[in-house]
């Protein structure tokens, strides 16, 4: 068994009725040159192949003795696929406010503690003939690499900018000396911490662009590129520039000019 990371562990404990603590993502496939019918018995045969690939799916959450700790996750060998599996069929016209209650209606639900915490909703009746795939992952499973790798990538931040605050200690004290205040040296290294991070973000949109473009060209599945996503993705690279350049720039701002001056 292996125990859940603090960071993981949070979204469990976060859960209540009416806040679920679980993530949605939404595809939308033209299957009109498919040859063979996607049949709820062909899916629980794709799913259950596709569970030798992702062990994570097969993982079960299991609380720890009187609460000793956080919760812990099992390799469940015996995985019922079917209780995964939900099929749904849109209402006419089959357009985007129809998958939108669909997706609202999947979203509305927790999902079971007592297996492996995914489902998958696979919508029919959609206009052109295309099939919609609602996948709903609970936080602790699919969030925690990803906070990790905000971390990282924040103390990265933060430890280029302390360098940096450290090699330009003299010109610190020489701003301040003619007349710098504390809040302009303070916003000139946050404005820094921000754009090499949003430097960073525009980077890692731009290779998902790619990659998404790669897809289409390649297998041949349709990808959009959702703005909103863009966005998110800008707002975060933001945030993790502002938290973390933070304390470099407090502490640039709070030297002492003479000092500053003498540093050899």
């Amino acid at each position: 068994m292996e125990e859940l990371t603090g960071l993981d562990a949070r979204f469990l404990y976060s859960e209540t009725p009416t806040a679920h603590m679980h993530t949605i993502k939404v595809t939308v496939i033209d299957v009109s040159a498919r040859t063979t019918q996607l049949t709820p018995e062909r899916m629980i045969e794709h799913l259950a192949e596709s569970l030798e690939r992702m062990p994570i799916l097969r993982r079960r959450v299991v609380p720890l003795p009187f609460g000793l700790g956080n919760p812990g996750l099992i390799d469940d060998a015996h995985v019922d696929v079917s209780q995964h599996l939900r099929h749904v069929r849109a209402e006419s016209p089959g357009g985007i406010r129809e998958l939108a209650e669909v997706i609202a209606e999947v979203t509305a639900r927790p999902l079971p503690r007592d297996r492996p915490l995914w489902e998958l909703t696979v919508v029919d009746g959609l206009e052109g003939g295309q099939i919609g795939f609602v996948m709903k992952v609970h936080h602790a499973l699919a969030d925690g690499l990803a906070s990790v790798s905000l971390l990282v990538g924040g103390i990265g931040i933060m430890n280029i900018l302390l360098v940096s605050v450290t090699e330009r200690t003299r010109e610190i004290g020489v701003r301040m000396a003619v007349g710098a205040k504390r809040l302009h040296i303070l916003m000139q290294f946050l404005i820094e911490a921000v754009t090499l991070s949003l430097f960073g973000g525009v980077i890692g949109v731009i290779v998902g662009i790619v990659g998404a473009r790669l897809t289409t060209v390649i297998a041949g599945w349709p990808t959009i590129i959702s703005f909103d996503a863009i966005m998110t993705a800008f707002v975060f690279s933001l945030a993790v520039g502002l938290f973390f350049g933070l304390y470099p720039a407090n502490k640039a701002a709070r030297l002492n000019p003479i000092e500053a001056l003498r540093y050899e």
